[in-house]
């Protein structure tokens, strides 16, 4: 193993609400841009797909504002409390605007990777921690196991979890002014980690129920550190 602790590689929210006929108002979106022009500097209308389309391409940030629903996406984060208090601001401001006042589905969905030398070592450790048959009782069906994966479901009171452990090799490409600076291969042990809450909320009770989802997202991966016992 190379490293001792997960890194966060990406990370996104969902928020869905019913269908909002304010979003077809350009002065509405305009207004928004206008209001998120500090964390999101860039904005486009795709008129092929219906969303509005705000980015930050320095800090890797994408938000995408559809009809019935607000998608904000950041790629391999600093700091997982810059990506609450970004998320806290665009789900406010666009609440207001186009005058959301219920919440059907809030997720928090990220990807969690932990470095090691080989894929096969990953493999080893996901067969070893998670499966209870034994490798040589499948013999007759191949001599060697190769890209185990698993995947489960899981409720915390109101709060459900997707989760899925799996081996991948990951390119990591960062480009700057045009320049690519980093592009490096790395062997990962891979937690994809999708935390949501799916009954309706309202607007006002949003700040709540995203520090919940964070609190559970971070707790989560410290609880998977264990189950797979490497650290």
């Amino acid at each position: 193993m190379l490293e001792n602790n997960f890194e966060l590689n990406k990370i996104f929210i969902e928020c869905r609400y019913p269908n909002n006929l304010l979003f077809n108002d350009m002065g509405k979106l305009n207004l928004l841009k206008n209001k998120l022009s500090k964390s999101l500097p860039q904005a486009n209308y795709d008129k092929k797909n219906n969303v509005f389309i705000m980015i930050n391409p320095t800090k890797r940030y994408t938000c995408n504002v559809f009809e019935d629903k607000v998608i904000l996406k950041f790629d391999e984060p600093d700091d997982i409390n810059v990506f609450k208090n970004i998320t806290k601001q665009v789900i406010e401001e666009t609440g207001l605007l186009l005058d959301i006042n219920e919440l059907q589905r809030i997720g928090v969905r990220a990807e969690w990777g932990l470095e090691f030398q080989d894929l096969r070592t990953i493999g080893n450790i996901i067969f070893e921690r998670f499966y209870k048959i034994n490798e040589k009782d499948i013999q007759n069906l191949g001599i060697q196991i190769e890209n185990p994966k698993v995947s489960f479901s899981l409720i915390k009171d109101r709060i459900k979890k997707n989760i899925s452990i799996f081996g991948a090799n990951v390119q990591v490409v960062e480009f700057a002014n045009g320049i690519m600076e980093k592009n490096i291969n790395k062997n990962m042990l891979l937690t994809d980690l999708d935390v949501y809450i799916g009954e309706k909320t309202t607007q006002k009770n949003f700040c709540k129920n995203l520090k919940a989802l964070i609190i559970e997202q971070t707790s989560s991966i410290e609880e998977i550190k264990k189950l797979i016992s490497v650290l």
